[in-house]
């Protein structure tokens, strides 16, 4: 457990400095988004580290794929010292490039003085109230593996089409079966989200440009159904153009991203009716608060969890169905054989 104390003040600081360089970071992405509509992320699969074997999640998926890398494998400098003494390479972070950071979660201690001062990590002094709450803290370096000379080229994973439409259609069909959503199609274009019905509405299939657009846009639309008070109960009171509205819109938007990587599909943001509106708001919350990121990409981060709890259900309720059906269908099978040697035996009976 992780504790800051009085004389780590440098350590908060360098730590608020790192999240606002990353809202800096993403400021000027979305701004060269609006400019020349460049997609805000290009990697299709979700960031990684080979040698730990960790998942970048939240704000760290955000933090490192921001840099439009389309390359998932991110390694410390000693992950890249170990991986070149054990394989023999030849390999280190070209001159001139710079790493991301991470964070992680620590639990710190606040006590709140008699005069309502409060105090940070201190073992010292009576008369004090403690409490304990969950900060992210900046927790290292990491470099990309297109930024590491000698490493061999990623090699992405090949999925047919088919299988990554299967993996999608499974989280639509769990957030239906076991998340309770209800979904409805129409003719018309827009995709939409109805908290009071708790409804998702898409177009038909066949009137998307193609198979991931349709994905991509359901998995949006079913990243806004979690933020339904039976769920995960977001705020979803904000009128269009508002900081709730843009958080809200954001929150699915990387929920969508976050689970497109997951399961494979491509990505492209310009495909929203509303893009460019998106993005201008996202732009101005951005500026407003260094933290509107952060509080996004985890809310984004427990919608995915929550999603894929529901696949998860979902999944294995079908194969619970099937073995039952299986052992039905064996005993039928073991029956229908006994019924039919006896009529056989009956019959060499009769004949003689």
């Amino acid at each position: 457990m992780a504790y800051y104390n009085k004389n780590k003040n440098e350590e908060n600081k360098e730590r608020k400095d790192h999240f606002q360089e990353l809202t800096d970071k993403l400021i000027k992405r979305l701004e060269d988004d609006i400019n020349y509509e460049k997609p805000w992320f290009v990697c299709n699969e979700a960031p990684f580290n080979p040698v730990t074997g960790t998942k970048y999640r939240g704000i760290n998926f955000v933090s490192l794929l921001e840099n439009g890398y389309d390359d998932p494998r991110f390694y410390t400098f000693n992950n890249i010292k170990s991986l070149a003494e054990e394989t023999g390479q030849k390999l280190h972070v070209r001159k001139g490039e710079h790493g991301s950071p991470v964070f992680k979660a620590v639990q710190i201690e606040i006590k709140a003085k008699k005069d309502g001062e409060v105090e940070i990590g201190s073992d010292e002094g009576e008369g004090k109230e403690k409490a304990k709450i969950w900060v992210l803290a900046y927790s290292g370096t990491v470099f990309n593996g297109s930024q590491i000379e000698g490493l061999e080229p990623y090699q992405f994973r090949e999925r047919p089409a088919f299988q990554q439409q299967e993996e999608a259609e499974k989280v639509i069909e769990a957030m239906k079966a076991k998340g309770g959503v209800d979904l409805h199609f129409h003719s018309e274009g827009k995709a939409f989200y109805q908290p009071s019905a708790d409804r998702v509405v898409l177009p038909h299939r066949e009137l998307f440009k193609n198979d991931a657009l349709f994905y991509r846009t359901a998995l949006h639309e079913f990243g806004h159904s979690t933020g339904h008070p039976s769920r995960l109960n977001r705020d979803q009171t904000g009128e269009f153009g508002s900081a709730k509205y843009a958080r809200e819109e954001l929150v699915a938007e990387l929920s969508s991203y976050f689970m497109g990587a997951e399961l494979g599909l491509p990505y492209d943001g310009r495909t929203h009716d509303n893009h460019a509106a998106y993005v201008k708001s996202w732009l101005q919350a951005l500026k407003n608060d260094k933290s509107f990121i952060v509080k996004a990409s985890q809310a984004a981060a427990k919608s995915v969890d929550f999603q894929l709890t529901k696949r998860d259900e979902y999944v294995k309720d079908l194969e619970q169905q099937k073995a039952t059906s299986k052992a039905y269908d064996d005993m039928m099978a073991k029956l229908g054989k006994t019924t039919r040697e006896r009529e056989q035996q009956k019959t060499v009976a009769l004949s003689r």
